[in-house]
């Protein structure tokens, strides 16, 4: 037996009995010593650590608010501002008619970008705005308030607002806008965007070049140029994280391809998507993400959006989303964003246009072979190829005759975005592009 000698340390036993005492005492103090375990929290703490994650939640969604006020304010300038630009260009024409006797009109493409409804397209002096980020910010605010409002309305009835508070953290992506996410949360919420369209792209792919009962093969040269054969043949040079580059000839090709989805004797500013079928119409659907409007799992809001959207309604969004798309390709072009590579525009504009446009965001747009190893560059050099392949059937050509042929020369210069914004046939391929690309890299 072990004697712990700082108990015995100056009382020397005198018995036997002593001695056993003093020993057993002993033991005692080691054992409660070495058995003694902190307090358990109690409920007390347990509430306040509740209380405090909730203040903290209540905080950041402050946070969010003062964030989309301040972009509503920032809203209201810019429409104020385009406002007065299109009641001074009234005035000047009105001057100019008067002094030269004679109406003058002002150039449709002083009009670079649309702004929130494209109805503004088929007016004939619409309102202007000279920067593609006012106008992308007068656009984007719009849906974040139509995001947002519903749950920050619901968070201010006294009790049960704080009902919408959960919602809102249990559902960000749904029913809170920008403005209440945080760098994490907007990375994943693109990355889980692009993973569910991807998975639909080989099946759009597949109903498109079955509407022309073709299936393109992807042949390798000896050359750096590689060509999928089909009835005719796509060219291209070389591919990045989203597919092959195609060159202007292959896109032209497709263009034509997509005259032939349109209504028999149709012109080309008719509903581009109404005489697809149905089953292609869906697929299109889904690989554009449409279900995402409805709060619920994607699987579910995929079968809601078959079963109990009317085909009129899937029409109008896509018609919408396709025009949002060709009209910022060719902003984006006509500021010079594809000459410098797209460099000057931020993390969130580059990324937000690769989600648009249904290309790779994130660690899946790196592309080690081209020597892009950072995501903002890997995002940049996906939405400068896709600009340069979009401008090569946004450019105006002129036709000449030989021996009573016409002949279409090379592009003269970029279309107008009022005749671009109506082109059916390039409303259907700017939204099949992606899943084109996809399905032959």
């Amino acid at each position: 037996m072990i004697v712990n000698k700082r108990v015995l340390r100056g009382c020397q036993p005198s018995t036997p009995l002593q001695l056993y005492q003093q020993l057993w005492m002993s033991q005692q103090c080691h054992s409660l010593s070495t058995n003694i375990k902190p307090a358990a929290p109690n409920d007390d703490s347990r509430e306040e650590g509740v209380f405090t994650a909730l203040i903290s939640t209540v905080r950041h969604f402050n946070d969010g608010l003062s964030r989309l006020k301040v972009d509503f304010l920032i809203s209201l300038h810019i429409r104020e501002a385009e406002e007065t630009r299109l009641h001074l260009d009234r005035k000047i024409r009105k001057e100019q008619e008067s002094r030269e006797g004679k109406s003058s009109m002002i150039k449709s493409d002083d009009c670079p970008t649309i702004v929130d409804r494209r109805k503004r397209w088929l007016v004939k002096h619409m309102p202007a705005l000279t920067s593609r980020r006012s106008a992308r910010h007068l656009v984007q605010t719009t849906k974040d308030l139509q995001t947002t409002l519903p749950t920050a309305l619901g968070f201010l009835i006294p009790v049960f607002g704080y009902t919408f508070l959960v919602l809102g953290v249990m559902f960000p992506k749904v029913l809170l806008s920008r403005q209440f996410h945080t760098d994490e949360q907007k990375r994943k919420f693109a990355l889980d965007e692009y993973g569910f369209r991807m998975d639909l792209f080989r099946p759009l792919s597949s109903n498109f070049w079955g509407s022309f009962m073709m299936r393109p093969r992807v042949m390798h040269s000896k050359n750096k140029i590689r060509s999928v054969e089909m009835d005719g043949t796509l060219t291209f040079e070389d591919v990045d994280a989203a597919g092959p580059i195609l060159d202007e000839s292959s896109m032209q090709y497709l263009y034509d391809l997509c005259h032939e989805l349109l209504p028999d004797g149709a012109s080309n500013n008719a509903n581009a998507f109404s005489n697809l079928p149905t089953s292609h119409l869906h697929s299109l659907a889904l690989a554009c993400n449409l279900p995402s409007i409805l709060p619920l799992p994607s699987a579910v809001s995929s079968e809601l959006m078959q079963v109990c959207f009317p085909r009129k309604f899937i029409e109008s969004r896509l018609t919408f989303l396709a025009e949002d798309i060709i009209v910022d390709d060719a902003t984006l072009i006509g500021e010079g964003y594809l000459d410098n590579g797209c460099a000057t525009l931020t993390f969130d504009e580059v990324m937000n246009s690769c989600v648009a446009r249904g290309l790779p965001v994130g660690r899946l747009a790196k592309d080690v072979s081209a020597g892009v190893n950072e995501e903002a560059a890997g995002m940049s050099r996906l939405l400068t190829n896709h600009l340069k392949m979009m401008r090569g059937v946004m450019m105006v050509r002129e036709t000449f005759s030989v021996d009573g042929k016409q002949v279409l020369t090379s592009g003269v210069g970029l279309g107008s975005k009022r005749e671009l914004v109506r082109d059916s046939a390039l409303q259907l391929l700017v939204l099949h592009l992606s899943a084109i690309r996809y399905d032959i890299k």
